[in-house]
Protein backbone atom coordinates (compact mmCIF):
# COMPACT_ATOMS: atom_id res chain seq x y z
CA UNK A 1 0.00 0.00 0.00
CA UNK A 2 1.14 3.50 -0.88
CA UNK A 3 1.79 5.66 2.15
CA UNK A 4 0.51 8.78 2.10
CA UNK A 5 3.60 11.46 2.20
CA UNK A 6 3.75 14.56 0.03
CA UNK A 7 5.61 12.59 -3.29
CA UNK A 8 7.84 15.52 -5.60
CA UNK A 9 9.12 14.70 -9.13
CA UNK A 10 11.94 16.93 -10.29
CA UNK A 11 12.73 17.99 -13.52
CA UNK A 12 16.31 16.30 -13.64
CA UNK A 13 19.37 16.18 -11.58
CA UNK A 14 20.58 13.96 -8.98
CA UNK A 15 17.94 14.09 -6.52
CA UNK A 16 15.29 12.09 -8.39
CA UNK A 17 11.85 11.74 -6.48
CA UNK A 18 12.62 12.82 -3.08
CA UNK A 19 9.80 13.91 -0.15
CA UNK A 20 11.41 17.23 0.01
CA UNK A 21 13.46 18.65 -2.46
CA UNK A 22 16.35 20.81 -1.49
CA UNK A 23 15.70 24.43 -1.63
CA UNK A 24 17.79 24.85 -4.56
CA UNK A 25 15.84 22.74 -7.01
CA UNK A 26 12.26 23.86 -5.97
CA UNK A 27 12.00 25.32 -9.35
CA UNK A 28 12.45 22.41 -11.08
CA UNK A 29 10.41 19.92 -9.05
CA UNK A 30 6.09 19.64 -9.00
CA UNK A 31 4.65 18.96 -6.14
CA UNK A 32 1.71 15.97 -5.87
CA UNK A 33 -0.83 16.59 -2.76
CA UNK A 34 -1.59 13.69 -1.08
CA UNK A 35 -4.84 14.60 -2.23
CA UNK A 36 -4.35 14.75 -5.46
CA UNK A 37 -2.91 11.28 -5.55
CA UNK A 38 -6.05 9.86 -2.86
CA UNK A 39 -8.47 11.61 -5.68
CA UNK A 40 -7.41 9.62 -8.99
CA UNK A 41 -8.02 5.99 -8.66
CA UNK A 42 -4.75 3.55 -8.71
CA UNK A 43 -3.91 0.90 -11.17
CA UNK A 44 -1.14 -1.45 -10.82
CA UNK A 45 0.53 -2.61 -13.99
CA UNK A 46 3.83 -4.72 -14.68
CA UNK A 47 5.43 -3.59 -11.28
CA UNK A 48 4.36 0.79 -11.87
CA UNK A 49 1.97 2.76 -10.26
CA UNK A 50 -0.10 4.08 -12.50
CA UNK A 51 -2.49 7.54 -11.54
CA UNK A 52 -5.53 7.84 -13.98
CA UNK A 53 -6.25 11.44 -15.03
CA UNK A 54 -9.00 12.78 -12.16
CA UNK A 55 -12.02 14.74 -13.56
CA UNK A 56 -11.54 17.37 -10.81
CA UNK A 57 -8.05 17.54 -10.27
CA UNK A 58 -5.17 17.60 -12.30
CA UNK A 59 -2.86 15.00 -11.32
CA UNK A 60 -0.04 14.31 -13.40
CA UNK A 61 1.42 10.92 -12.61
CA UNK A 62 4.35 10.46 -10.29
CA UNK A 63 6.75 8.14 -9.06
CA UNK A 64 6.97 6.92 -5.20
CA UNK A 65 10.87 5.63 -6.20
CA UNK A 66 13.97 7.11 -5.66
CA UNK A 67 16.36 5.75 -8.64
CA UNK A 68 19.46 4.64 -7.43
CA UNK A 69 22.71 6.89 -8.88
CA UNK A 70 24.85 3.85 -10.70
CA UNK A 71 28.41 3.70 -10.46
CA UNK A 72 30.18 4.84 -13.98
CA UNK A 73 32.18 1.83 -14.76
CA UNK A 74 34.79 1.25 -17.46
CA UNK A 75 32.38 -0.45 -20.30
CA UNK A 76 33.98 1.99 -23.40
CA UNK A 77 37.60 0.65 -22.38
CA UNK A 78 37.07 -2.08 -24.36
CA UNK A 79 36.67 -0.14 -27.52
CA UNK A 80 38.78 3.37 -27.21
CA UNK A 81 41.72 1.96 -29.10
CA UNK A 82 39.10 1.48 -31.81
CA UNK A 83 37.62 4.10 -31.68
CA UNK A 84 40.18 6.28 -33.10
CA UNK A 85 41.54 4.58 -36.33
CA UNK A 86 -2.51 14.60 -44.16
CA UNK A 87 -3.53 11.85 -46.45
CA UNK A 88 -6.51 9.44 -45.50
CA UNK A 89 -6.13 6.17 -44.73
CA UNK A 90 -8.06 3.61 -47.21
CA UNK A 91 -9.78 0.84 -46.01
CA UNK A 92 -7.99 -2.67 -45.00
CA UNK A 93 -6.70 -4.27 -47.65
CA UNK A 94 -8.87 -7.36 -49.10
CA UNK A 95 -5.64 -9.87 -49.20
CA UNK A 96 -5.12 -11.00 -46.11
CA UNK A 97 -1.63 -12.82 -45.15
CA UNK A 98 -1.34 -16.53 -44.14
CA UNK A 99 -1.97 -18.16 -40.97
CA UNK A 100 1.02 -18.16 -38.49
CA UNK A 101 0.95 -21.63 -38.20
CA UNK A 102 1.86 -21.85 -41.73
CA UNK A 103 4.54 -19.74 -42.01
CA UNK A 104 6.55 -19.30 -38.28
CA UNK A 105 8.22 -22.67 -38.76
CA UNK A 106 11.67 -21.09 -39.62
CA UNK A 107 11.52 -18.90 -36.40
CA UNK A 108 12.24 -20.72 -33.06
CA UNK A 109 13.33 -20.67 -29.14
CA UNK A 110 11.89 -18.08 -28.66
CA UNK A 111 12.52 -16.62 -25.18
CA UNK A 112 11.24 -13.37 -23.35
CA UNK A 113 12.80 -11.99 -20.42
CA UNK A 114 12.70 -9.23 -17.95
CA UNK A 115 15.70 -7.77 -17.51
CA UNK A 116 17.69 -4.42 -15.54
CA UNK A 117 16.62 -2.77 -12.79
CA UNK A 118 12.71 -2.52 -12.36
CA UNK A 119 12.76 -0.76 -9.32
CA UNK A 120 14.43 2.35 -9.66
CA UNK A 121 15.16 2.88 -13.62
CA UNK A 122 12.92 3.30 -16.06
CA UNK A 123 14.54 2.19 -20.40
CA UNK A 124 13.61 4.70 -22.53
CA UNK A 125 14.70 6.09 -26.04
CA UNK A 126 17.39 2.63 -26.19
CA UNK A 127 19.82 2.67 -29.42
CA UNK A 128 22.13 0.25 -30.08
CA UNK A 129 25.78 0.28 -31.54
CA UNK A 130 25.92 -2.85 -32.91
CA UNK A 131 29.42 -3.42 -33.97
CA UNK A 132 30.65 -2.90 -30.59
CA UNK A 133 27.45 -4.28 -28.56
CA UNK A 134 27.12 -1.10 -27.04
CA UNK A 135 23.46 -0.06 -25.37
CA UNK A 136 22.53 3.93 -25.02
CA UNK A 137 19.19 4.69 -22.93
CA UNK A 138 17.31 7.48 -21.35
CA UNK A 139 16.72 6.54 -17.51
CA UNK A 140 12.90 8.32 -17.64
CA UNK A 141 12.99 8.38 -14.10
CA UNK A 142 15.84 11.34 -13.91
CA UNK A 143 16.57 11.99 -17.67
CA UNK A 144 20.24 10.57 -17.77
CA UNK A 145 21.93 8.72 -20.21
CA UNK A 146 23.78 6.13 -19.58
CA UNK A 147 25.73 3.01 -22.06
CA UNK A 148 26.46 -0.33 -21.09
CA UNK A 149 27.74 -3.49 -22.69
CA UNK A 150 25.69 -6.14 -24.21
CA UNK A 151 27.30 -9.70 -23.80
CA UNK A 152 27.46 -11.20 -27.63
CA UNK A 153 26.66 -14.74 -26.17
CA UNK A 154 23.62 -14.23 -24.00
CA UNK A 155 22.59 -10.66 -24.52
CA UNK A 156 22.61 -9.82 -20.80
CA UNK A 157 23.14 -5.94 -19.66
CA UNK A 158 26.81 -5.51 -18.46
CA UNK A 159 26.34 -4.62 -15.59
CA UNK A 160 22.75 -5.71 -14.83
CA UNK A 161 20.90 -2.17 -14.48
CA UNK A 162 22.91 -1.29 -17.67
CA UNK A 163 24.47 1.76 -15.60
CA UNK A 164 27.86 1.19 -16.67
CA UNK A 165 29.27 4.87 -18.32
CA UNK A 166 27.53 7.92 -17.42
CA UNK A 167 26.61 10.60 -20.40
CA UNK A 168 24.83 13.32 -19.21
CA UNK A 169 21.29 14.63 -18.58
CA UNK A 170 19.25 15.16 -21.31
CA UNK A 171 15.82 17.09 -22.41
CA UNK A 172 12.46 14.81 -20.73
CA UNK A 173 11.74 12.12 -23.00
CA UNK A 174 7.89 12.14 -22.43
CA UNK A 175 7.44 15.75 -20.47
CA UNK A 176 4.35 17.17 -19.13
CA UNK A 177 1.87 15.46 -21.58
CA UNK A 178 -1.25 15.91 -19.81
CA UNK A 179 -0.41 19.99 -18.97
CA UNK A 180 0.73 20.29 -22.90
CA UNK A 181 -2.35 18.99 -24.46
CA UNK A 182 -4.84 20.45 -22.07
CA UNK A 183 -3.21 24.05 -20.89
CA UNK A 184 0.07 24.29 -23.41
CA UNK A 185 2.35 24.27 -20.09
CA UNK A 186 4.61 22.01 -18.58
CA UNK A 187 7.83 20.63 -20.62
CA UNK A 188 7.94 19.35 -24.14
CA UNK A 189 8.92 15.71 -24.46
CA UNK A 190 11.45 14.86 -27.07
CA UNK A 191 10.07 11.23 -27.72
CA UNK A 192 13.15 10.47 -28.46
CA UNK A 193 16.74 9.00 -26.74
CA UNK A 194 20.53 9.15 -27.66
CA UNK A 195 21.61 8.62 -31.15
CA UNK A 196 24.44 7.10 -32.01
CA UNK A 197 26.82 8.71 -34.61
CA UNK A 198 30.13 8.00 -36.37
CA UNK A 199 32.45 9.44 -38.78
CA UNK A 200 36.47 9.93 -39.50
CA UNK A 201 36.71 11.92 -35.93
CA UNK A 202 35.47 8.49 -33.91
CA UNK A 203 31.94 7.24 -32.26
CA UNK A 204 29.77 9.79 -30.49
CA UNK A 205 26.57 9.73 -29.14
CA UNK A 206 23.82 12.75 -29.87
CA UNK A 207 21.06 13.81 -27.36
CA UNK A 208 18.79 16.42 -26.74
CA UNK A 209 20.25 18.51 -23.78
CA UNK A 210 18.25 21.93 -22.05
CA UNK A 211 20.52 25.10 -21.68
CA UNK A 212 20.77 27.51 -18.86
CA UNK A 213 17.70 29.58 -20.92
CA UNK A 214 15.58 26.34 -20.85
CA UNK A 215 16.01 26.04 -24.21
CA UNK A 216 16.28 22.50 -25.77
CA UNK A 217 19.46 21.46 -27.81
CA UNK A 218 21.73 19.48 -29.59
CA UNK A 219 24.56 18.22 -27.93
CA UNK A 220 26.82 15.21 -28.60
CA UNK A 221 30.04 13.05 -26.24
CA UNK A 222 33.09 12.14 -27.69
CA UNK A 223 33.52 8.76 -26.56
CA UNK A 224 37.28 8.50 -28.00
CA UNK A 225 38.13 10.92 -24.84
CA UNK A 226 37.23 8.31 -22.25
CA UNK A 227 37.25 8.23 -19.50
CA UNK A 228 36.87 11.99 -19.10
CA UNK A 229 33.61 12.23 -21.20
CA UNK A 230 31.45 15.36 -21.21
CA UNK A 231 29.03 17.05 -23.38
CA UNK A 232 29.90 19.60 -26.59
CA UNK A 233 26.91 21.81 -27.52
CA UNK A 234 26.11 21.40 -31.32
CA UNK A 235 23.17 24.41 -31.08
CA UNK A 236 23.07 26.74 -28.75
CA UNK A 237 20.81 30.16 -28.66
CA UNK A 238 17.40 30.68 -30.33
CA UNK A 239 13.97 30.92 -29.46
CA UNK A 240 13.30 27.28 -31.20
CA UNK A 241 13.59 24.16 -29.40
CA UNK A 242 15.62 21.67 -31.52
CA UNK A 243 15.12 17.73 -31.10
CA UNK A 244 16.37 14.47 -32.80
CA UNK A 245 19.60 14.53 -32.34
CA UNK A 246 19.87 11.64 -35.56
CA UNK A 247 23.63 11.90 -36.61
CA UNK A 248 24.92 10.13 -39.74
CA UNK A 249 26.58 6.89 -39.37
CA UNK A 250 29.67 6.83 -41.60
CA UNK A 251 33.29 6.01 -40.49
CA UNK A 252 34.86 7.83 -44.00
CA UNK A 253 32.99 10.63 -43.44
CA UNK A 254 35.39 13.79 -42.06
CA UNK A 255 32.86 15.21 -40.10
CA UNK A 256 29.47 13.89 -38.51
CA UNK A 257 26.50 15.53 -39.55
CA UNK A 258 23.13 15.96 -37.24
CA UNK A 259 19.43 16.17 -38.41
CA UNK A 260 17.19 17.56 -35.83
CA UNK A 261 13.43 19.28 -35.85
CA UNK A 262 12.69 22.74 -34.08
CA UNK A 263 9.40 24.09 -32.65
CA UNK A 264 8.53 27.22 -31.17
CA UNK A 265 9.53 27.69 -27.26
CA UNK A 266 5.78 27.70 -26.47
CA UNK A 267 4.83 24.86 -28.35
CA UNK A 268 1.73 23.48 -26.83
CA UNK A 269 -0.56 20.66 -27.58
CA UNK A 270 1.23 18.52 -30.49
CA UNK A 271 0.66 19.16 -33.73
CA UNK A 272 2.39 17.31 -36.96
CA UNK A 273 1.60 20.53 -38.78
CA UNK A 274 3.92 22.09 -36.28
CA UNK A 275 7.16 20.00 -36.23
CA UNK A 276 6.94 19.74 -39.95
CA UNK A 277 8.41 23.35 -40.86
CA UNK A 278 10.71 22.17 -41.64
CA UNK A 279 13.53 20.13 -40.14
CA UNK A 280 17.28 21.12 -40.35
CA UNK A 281 20.76 19.32 -40.74
CA UNK A 282 24.39 20.84 -40.02
CA UNK A 283 28.03 19.59 -39.51
CA UNK A 284 28.18 18.75 -35.74
CA UNK A 285 30.56 21.55 -34.77
CA UNK A 286 28.83 24.64 -33.17
CA UNK A 287 29.94 27.22 -35.48
CA UNK A 288 28.69 25.00 -38.37
CA UNK A 289 25.21 26.47 -40.01
CA UNK A 290 21.73 24.97 -40.40
CA UNK A 291 20.63 23.89 -43.58
CA UNK A 292 17.20 22.88 -44.40
CA UNK A 293 16.00 19.57 -45.32
CA UNK A 294 12.90 19.41 -47.86
CA UNK A 295 9.53 17.07 -46.04
CA UNK A 296 6.22 17.36 -46.81
CA UNK A 297 4.65 15.20 -43.99
CA UNK A 298 5.61 14.33 -40.79
CA UNK A 299 7.05 11.04 -39.86
CA UNK A 300 7.99 9.69 -36.37
CA UNK A 301 10.77 7.23 -38.14
CA UNK A 302 11.67 9.94 -40.37
CA UNK A 303 13.94 11.51 -42.49
CA UNK A 304 16.49 8.98 -41.77
CA UNK A 305 20.35 8.69 -42.69
CA UNK A 306 21.29 6.29 -45.58
CA UNK A 307 24.11 4.86 -43.71
CA UNK A 308 27.33 5.63 -45.28
CA UNK A 309 26.25 8.39 -47.36
CA UNK A 310 25.39 11.91 -47.34
CA UNK A 311 21.79 11.35 -48.07
CA UNK A 312 18.72 10.48 -46.04
CA UNK A 313 15.46 9.80 -46.48
CA UNK A 314 12.39 11.84 -46.75
CA UNK A 315 8.81 12.86 -47.77
CA UNK A 316 7.95 14.92 -50.41
CA UNK A 317 4.09 14.86 -52.62
CA UNK A 318 4.21 13.86 -56.26
CA UNK A 319 2.59 15.68 -59.09
CA UNK A 320 -0.47 13.66 -57.81
CA UNK A 321 -0.16 15.13 -54.14
CA UNK A 322 0.66 11.99 -53.14
CA UNK A 323 3.04 11.92 -50.17
CA UNK A 324 6.45 9.38 -50.98
CA UNK A 325 9.67 8.42 -49.99
CA UNK A 326 12.67 10.85 -51.94
CA UNK A 327 16.18 10.74 -51.50
CA UNK A 328 17.53 14.41 -50.18
CA UNK A 329 21.51 14.53 -50.54
CA UNK A 330 22.71 16.88 -48.36
CA UNK A 331 26.16 17.46 -50.78
CA UNK A 332 24.47 17.89 -54.09
CA UNK A 333 21.12 18.93 -52.53
CA UNK A 334 19.78 17.05 -54.88
CA UNK A 335 16.34 14.83 -54.60
CA UNK A 336 15.14 11.77 -55.92
CA UNK A 337 11.91 9.96 -55.76
CA UNK A 338 12.34 6.41 -54.55
CA UNK A 339 9.16 5.24 -54.70
CA UNK A 340 5.82 5.56 -57.00
CA UNK A 341 2.16 4.94 -57.20
CA UNK A 342 -1.16 5.94 -55.56
CA UNK A 343 -0.54 4.70 -51.61
CA UNK A 344 1.02 7.37 -49.19
CA UNK A 345 4.18 6.24 -47.85
CA UNK A 346 6.37 7.14 -44.41
CA UNK A 347 8.64 5.57 -42.04
CA UNK A 348 11.08 4.83 -44.40
CA UNK A 349 14.94 3.36 -43.15
CA UNK A 350 17.97 2.15 -45.67
CA UNK A 351 19.70 -0.71 -44.47
CA UNK A 352 22.84 -1.49 -45.36
CA UNK A 353 24.34 -4.72 -46.54
CA UNK A 354 27.09 -5.69 -44.40
CA UNK A 355 29.21 -7.23 -46.32
CA UNK A 356 29.69 -4.47 -48.82
CA UNK A 357 28.56 -1.71 -46.47
CA UNK A 358 26.95 -0.21 -49.55
CA UNK A 359 22.57 0.32 -49.22
CA UNK A 360 21.14 -2.76 -50.16
CA UNK A 361 17.51 -2.86 -48.95
CA UNK A 362 14.45 -0.30 -48.26
CA UNK A 363 10.97 -0.84 -46.02
CA UNK A 364 8.38 2.01 -45.75
CA UNK A 365 4.97 2.00 -45.00
CA UNK A 366 1.95 2.12 -47.25
CA UNK A 367 -1.06 3.72 -46.46
CA UNK A 368 -0.25 3.15 -42.87
CA UNK A 369 -1.84 -0.82 -43.36
CA UNK A 370 1.54 -2.51 -45.01
CA UNK A 371 5.34 -2.68 -45.35
CA UNK A 372 6.71 -2.55 -48.55
CA UNK A 373 10.00 -4.09 -49.64
CA UNK A 374 12.62 -2.54 -51.77
CA UNK A 375 16.31 -3.89 -52.62
CA UNK A 376 18.64 -1.28 -55.03
CA UNK A 377 19.13 -3.04 -58.65
CA UNK A 378 21.62 -1.24 -60.58
CA UNK A 379 21.66 2.08 -59.01
CA UNK A 380 17.66 2.25 -59.04
CA UNK A 381 15.98 1.19 -55.85
CA UNK A 382 13.15 -1.55 -56.84
CA UNK A 383 9.99 -3.11 -55.24
CA UNK A 384 10.32 -6.45 -54.63
CA UNK A 385 7.15 -7.06 -52.43
CA UNK A 386 4.18 -6.18 -49.57
CA UNK A 387 3.80 -7.73 -46.38
CA UNK A 388 0.36 -6.86 -44.55
CA UNK A 389 0.65 -7.59 -40.89
CA UNK A 390 0.02 -11.29 -39.16
CA UNK A 391 -3.49 -10.27 -37.31
CA UNK A 392 -6.89 -9.79 -38.13
CA UNK A 393 -9.53 -7.28 -36.55
CA UNK A 394 -11.99 -8.84 -34.08
CA UNK A 395 -14.64 -6.59 -35.31
CA UNK A 396 -15.47 -6.06 -38.90
CA UNK A 397 -14.30 -2.53 -40.20
CA UNK A 398 -11.79 -1.82 -37.57
CA UNK A 399 -8.82 -0.64 -39.23
CA UNK A 400 -5.06 -2.85 -38.64
CA UNK A 401 -1.96 -0.21 -38.65
CA UNK A 402 1.64 -0.48 -38.85
CA UNK A 403 4.13 1.82 -37.58
CA UNK A 404 7.80 1.38 -36.39
CA UNK A 405 9.51 -1.04 -39.00
CA UNK A 406 13.10 -1.68 -38.18
CA UNK A 407 14.70 -3.89 -41.32
CA UNK A 408 18.08 -6.05 -40.16
CA UNK A 409 20.05 -8.51 -42.34
CA UNK A 410 20.81 -11.82 -41.25
CA UNK A 411 22.70 -14.33 -43.42
CA UNK A 412 22.69 -12.15 -46.72
CA UNK A 413 18.38 -11.79 -46.33
CA UNK A 414 16.55 -8.88 -45.28
CA UNK A 415 13.72 -9.30 -42.23
CA UNK A 416 12.24 -6.57 -40.41
CA UNK A 417 10.22 -5.93 -37.27
CA UNK A 418 7.34 -3.83 -36.74
CA UNK A 419 4.73 -2.66 -34.00
CA UNK A 420 0.69 -3.33 -35.52
CA UNK A 421 -2.30 -2.75 -33.63
CA UNK A 422 -6.25 -2.68 -34.24
CA UNK A 423 -8.00 0.88 -34.39
CA UNK A 424 -8.20 4.09 -35.55
CA UNK A 425 -5.68 5.88 -33.12
CA UNK A 426 -2.25 4.45 -31.56
CA UNK A 427 -4.22 5.08 -27.74
CA UNK A 428 -6.96 2.90 -28.69
CA UNK A 429 -6.15 0.91 -25.12
CA UNK A 430 -8.46 -1.95 -25.62
CA UNK A 431 -5.92 -3.62 -28.22
CA UNK A 432 -2.57 -3.90 -27.56
CA UNK A 433 0.44 -2.98 -29.79
CA UNK A 434 2.59 -6.03 -29.90
CA UNK A 435 5.97 -6.47 -32.18
CA UNK A 436 6.34 -9.14 -34.60
CA UNK A 437 9.03 -10.51 -37.17
CA UNK A 438 8.21 -10.32 -41.28
CA UNK A 439 11.00 -11.21 -43.71
CA UNK A 440 11.06 -9.96 -47.23
CA UNK A 441 9.90 -13.04 -49.11
CA UNK A 442 6.88 -13.27 -46.76
CA UNK A 443 8.23 -16.58 -45.31
CA UNK A 444 8.21 -15.19 -41.95
CA UNK A 445 5.31 -13.07 -40.48
CA UNK A 446 4.44 -13.72 -37.12
CA UNK A 447 3.82 -11.76 -33.69
CA UNK A 448 6.99 -12.39 -31.63
CA UNK A 449 5.18 -10.70 -28.12
CA UNK A 450 1.78 -11.77 -27.07
CA UNK A 451 -0.39 -10.14 -24.25
CA UNK A 452 -3.43 -8.81 -22.62
CA UNK A 453 -4.50 -5.54 -23.70
CA UNK A 454 -4.13 -1.90 -22.50
CA UNK A 455 -0.36 -2.59 -23.01
CA UNK A 456 2.27 -1.52 -26.00
CA UNK A 457 5.27 -3.06 -26.46
CA UNK A 458 7.77 -0.15 -28.17
CA UNK A 459 11.26 0.40 -29.30
CA UNK A 460 12.33 -2.64 -30.59
CA UNK A 461 15.96 -2.43 -31.10
CA UNK A 462 18.06 -5.73 -32.42
CA UNK A 463 21.58 -7.22 -31.63
CA UNK A 464 23.13 -10.14 -33.44
CA UNK A 465 26.28 -11.30 -31.57
CA UNK A 466 28.41 -14.05 -31.69
CA UNK A 467 25.36 -17.17 -33.12
CA UNK A 468 24.42 -15.72 -36.89
CA UNK A 469 21.74 -17.40 -36.46
CA UNK A 470 20.81 -15.59 -33.02
CA UNK A 471 18.68 -12.63 -32.93
CA UNK A 472 18.08 -10.42 -29.29
CA UNK A 473 15.64 -8.06 -28.99
CA UNK A 474 15.13 -5.60 -26.81
CA UNK A 475 11.96 -3.25 -25.84
CA UNK A 476 9.89 -1.94 -23.37
CA UNK A 477 6.35 -2.19 -22.15
CA UNK A 478 4.13 1.05 -22.02
CA UNK A 479 0.43 2.27 -20.88
CA UNK A 480 -1.50 3.65 -23.82
CA UNK A 481 -2.95 6.62 -21.77
CA UNK A 482 -3.22 9.57 -23.97
CA UNK A 483 -2.56 12.11 -21.32
CA UNK A 484 -0.65 10.08 -18.81
CA UNK A 485 2.27 8.16 -19.56
CA UNK A 486 3.95 5.76 -17.44
CA UNK A 487 6.16 3.10 -18.71
CA UNK A 488 7.18 -0.89 -17.52
CA UNK A 489 9.29 -2.89 -18.02
CA UNK A 490 12.73 -3.65 -20.03
CA UNK A 491 13.18 -6.82 -21.92
CA UNK A 492 15.11 -8.70 -23.83
CA UNK A 493 13.73 -11.36 -26.24
CA UNK A 494 15.92 -13.97 -28.30
CA UNK A 495 14.68 -16.22 -31.32
CA UNK A 496 16.64 -17.99 -33.76
CA UNK A 497 15.89 -18.34 -37.63
CA UNK A 498 17.34 -20.95 -39.39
Amino acid sequence: MLDRRDFWKCRRGPQNFVDTPPHDFQNQCGRFEPEALSACPLMIWDAVVIRLPCLVLVCVAGFAAVAQAGQPGNVLSLIQQRLTSGAKRPAPPAVRPQASAQIASRVANITDVVIGDQQGVTYLGTAIWREEGLLAWHDGRDDGIWICQLDPDTGELHPANGKGTFIGYAAPFVGDIFLRQFLGLGEFGTNNGPEWGASQQGLNLYLTTVDDAGVYQQSKCELDTFPALELEAVTAGGNVHRFSNLATQSLSDPQARVAYYEVPLDFGKFSPATVVQPPFWKFDELSEPQHPIPLELFSFNGPRWIRNTPSLTTFLKDENETIQVAEFNTETLETKFITTGPEQHNEAEVIVDPDTNLPRFMTCIEDDRAIAVYELIAGEWVKQNVVYPNLAPKFAGRPIVVLAVKPFVLRGELFFFYNAFIGDSFFDVANPVEIYLGSADGTVNQPLTSGPGFTFRLNPQYYIGTQDNKVFLYYYTSLPLRFLVDFGRYHRLSFTID
